[in-house]
């Protein structure tokens, strides 16, 4: 009987991995370079090949302040990581900053990052609590928001 596993991505260079299935986290990786994260997606599509895969995937835009070259570049990460997903056939679903922050209660960071990062914590802690406590010392921004 296949199981439905859940691939949350944050892209980006500090973005993250988390692989879940029933509110358990199976594994977590912090984001690396495109032919590095490419390796790690090839890997749990062949390990979880029996199961059924969704990768969530959060939608990203530019936001006010941020340079040209650096959008760019963010930009053509996360198109080329929706391009392999394609290619190999996976089934994705994308979710804005704004959709799942409001699901979580957690602020955006305009209202600082403090409470964001806080807000964030406290709803991994809350609905992954396992994967926390193993992991309180190891904060990562984007593992925790590619778990929510």
């Amino acid at each position: 009987m296949s199981r439905k596993i859940t691939v949350g991505i944050d892209p980006g260079k500090q973005g993250g991995i988390a692989i879940i299935c029933n509110d358990i986290v199976l594994g977590a990786y912090k984001m690396k370079e495109s032919y590095e994260y490419i390796q790690i997606i090839e890997q749990i599509i062949k390990e979880y090949s029996e199961d059924n895969l969704v990768f969530v995937i959060e939608k990203v835009g530019a936001m006010p302040g941020q340079g040209v070259v650096s959008m760019f570049t963010f930009g053509y990460g996360y198109g080329y990581l929706i391009a392999v997903l394609e290619t190999l056939t996976q089934k994705i679903t994308d979710v804005s900053p704004l959709v799942w922050k409001k699901y979580y209660k957690i602020p955006g960071k305009k209202q600082g990052l403090a409470e964001c990062k806080s807000a964030t914590i406290k709803a991994v802690a809350r609905e992954f609590p396992d994967y926390y406590n193993a992991s309180k010392s190891n904060y990562h921004s984007g593992i925790y928001d590619a778990l929510l």
